[in-house]
């Protein structure tokens, strides 16, 4: 799903609503409920809410931070608790079905093209938003 509109229309707003940061880690107000996937935003921990819905930036180079497409890749998973071992198994195939290159597994995330990284930033969110691992 994408989500568009103008500028300051409120599109990360509604996102960061939608995966618990507001108002549980950023101020604000809010009325009403959020749900997904029939899990309250304000009792789910923001950790639990990432394993069904993520954010990807308009410029996904904002959101890289490793050395490593696989490291990239690992670093959500690892956050949910997957062990090491299972992310080494995962992350050739997460490259090839999104990517379609698994040699770009060593490549810095920065050195990939606009559209690589985008797929790379999609990747790992889908990754882990498996939920099974």
């Amino acid at each position: 799903m994408a989500l568009l509109g103008t500028e300051r229309a409120g599109k990360t707003t509604l996102e960061l609503s939608l995966n618990g940061v507001v108002p549980n880690m950023i101020m604000g107000e809010m009325e009403g409920t959020v749900k997904i996937d029939g899990m309250d935003t304000d009792i789910y921990p923001t950790r639990e809410l990432a394993k069904v819905i993520g954010m990807v930036f308009d410029n996904p180079e904002f959101q890289m931070s490793q050395m490593h497409v696989s490291e990239e890749i690992a670093m959500g998973l690892e956050k949910l608790g997957v062990p090491q071992r299972k992310c080494t198994e995962i992350i050739p195939e997460v490259l090839q079905k999104r990517l379609a290159c698994v040699r770009l597994i060593e490549r810095s995330p920065f050195a990939l093209s606009g559209g690589q990284m985008q797929r790379l930033a999609i990747a790992s969110l889908s990754q882990c938003n498996q939920g099974s691992w």
